[in-house]
């Protein structure tokens, strides 16, 4: 069964699939393009249309066009009613997406596509995961296994390699991460991962439209209404877009905005936009430095660094990291393909080999070994009493991975234990951790010693998607979850 891989990204998405020569190559769409943009418009309200005809879309219909929903995944925010009263969430928009690309890529190959391997951000957390894997779901698709972007671009880099230390600079339309991984061998450990949830190329794309629509103002003698002027948002949007893209190669460039018989032509230098951004690229910069520090290297120690994703290519951000790091910007990996070939490579070793047009594709001989981008632990008792965080697995916890700690009661003559399940550091008060979700134990037997006895097992699979199995030692009594913060805790069982 052929397994293909998909860089499923906040502002495009790609496919893309192992070939007979041991090498990953790109899946067109049916436009025949290699990118397809994570857009979905309903025509007239009603009918979805996803791909660069809903991005085109936008500019005439911006109110039934939705966008950077991959931001949204694992909320039940519903972003869309059809004229019909469906109501569509990042989830079900994602899958339109979703369904497309297989759609596509079956027209392609050739051949059914129903297994894939997926990608998402480093720092998308347990509930984002699994209403990605959700997505793939209603898509018709099996997720054979959830990737981090940045680990999926080491795999595309290590295939060939061996023996380098080298640094992951990923900057995607929507977030930022960071990985530091090593390959020896045929094996690809990621040592340490982090990342800024909220840094992408949007952010660069929303400061300097910020500016642009200030400038409009001053000229116009007017703002624009967000709820009115829907179109004028969009076309802004667009051409802040197109601005970024033409200072990487010049000095300057300028915009033509329109609004309600109004125009203004507003200049716009590569020195204006470092300066709007530059707070941004330090806080790409910081993140990197203190990954390195967290995992004890430092930069003299990173064979290559790499740079991934498209917001990677914004202007300053590689003469920054090339200052911070002292190290130039490896140009041994495609930074817009790196991260679907990376999956790819993933889903022919998933497949243990497929074949493909008469030909047989081989497993790549290259074994990944990822870790959990945060510490989740719990505290055991009274979610009110505002006890803080005991950590069960340490961040950059191998994957998979199996831990326990076992607690104590807090009185002599406890019946009953809640333990909260939480994602923050070792101490952290309970109420500045993040809350995953809460197991109980109840019709304990009394024990006046007070000994260690609620034991609490973390159990994160391939995908780092979390169950957790709380169990009092002394009556045998126990409990167990799957963590998702969208639907509240889902297969809970008690024995």
């Amino acid at each position: 069964m052929i397994v293909m891989g998909i860089d499923f990204g906040t502002t495009q998405s790609k496919m893309a699939v192992m070939d007979e020569f041991g090498r990953a190559k790109s899946i067109r769409n049916v436009e025949g393009d290699e990118i397809t943009p994570t857009v979905v418009a309903f025509e007239n309200g009603e009918t979805p249309i996803v791909g660069i005809e809903a991005y085109r879309l936008a500019l005439s219909q911006p109110e039934h066009t939705r966008m950077d929903f991959k931001l949204k995944l694992g909320a039940d925010e519903v972003l869309y009613t059809t004229k019909s009263g469906k109501k569509h969430t990042a989830t079900t928009l994602s899958s339109l997406v979703l369904a497309k690309l297989k759609c596509d890529a079956e027209s392609a190959l050739g051949e059914s596509i129903h297994a894939v391997v997926l990608t998402c951000p480093a720092n998308f957390q347990d509930h984002q995961r699994q209403a990605l894997l959700d997505a793939a779901k209603l898509a018709g698709l099996e997720v054979r296994r959830l990737v981090p972007e940045p680990s999926a671009a080491a795999m595309a880099y290590g295939l060939q390699r061996s023996d380098q230390t080298f640094f992951v600079f990923d900057l995607g339309g929507g977030t930022f991460d960071a990985t530091v991984a090593r390959i020896q061998g045929a094996k690809l450990d990621v040592l340490g991962t982090s990342g800024l949830p909220n840094v992408g190329g949007r952010n660069f794309d929303q400061i300097l439209m910020e500016r642009l629509l200030h400038e409009f103002e001053g000229k116009a003698g007017f703002a624009p209404d967000r709820s009115q002027d829907l179109a004028f948002f969009e076309d802004a949007r667009e051409r802040t877009e197109q601005a970024k893209v033409t200072l990487a190669t010049r000095e300057k460039t300028t915009v033509t905005l329109g609004a309600r018989g109004k125009y203004a032509s507003i200049e716009v230098t590569r020195d204006t936009f470092l300066r709007l951004t530059a707070s941004l690229v330090e806080q790409a910069a910081s993140a990197c430095n203190d990954l390195l520090q967290l995992v004890g290297l430092s930069w003299s120690r990173i064979d290559k660094l790499l740079f991934v994703g498209g917001g990677s290519r914004a202007v300053g951000v590689k003469e920054a990291m090339e200052k911070a790091s002292g190290q130039r910007v490896s140009q041994d990996i495609d930074p817009i393909r790196a991260v679907a070939f990376g999956a790819a490579i993933q889903g022919a070793i998933e497949a243990g080999g497929f074949v493909l047009d008469g030909r047989a594709i081989p497993a790549p001989k290259l074994h990944l070994t990822d870790v959990t981008a945060y510490a989740i632990g719990c505290m055991v008792d009274d979610v009110h009493l505002g006890f803080s965080n005991a950590v069960i697995v340490p961040r950059h916890s191998r994957v998979p991975s199996r831990l326990t700690k076992t607690f104590k009661l807090k009185e002599p003559q406890q019946t009953h234990a809640e333990i909260v399940l939480l994602q923050g550091n070792e101490g952290d008060p309970a109420d500045q951790c993040l809350r995953l979700g809460q197991m109980e134990l109840s019709d304990l037997p009394a024990e006046p010693t007070m000994p260690p006895r609620i034991e609490v097992t973390l159990d994160f699979d391939k995908n780092g998607i979390c169950s957790a199995f709380g169990k009092d030692t002394l009556s045998g009594k126990s409990t167990q979850m799957r963590i998702d913060y969208s639907k509240g805790l889902v297969g809970v069982h008690r024995n």
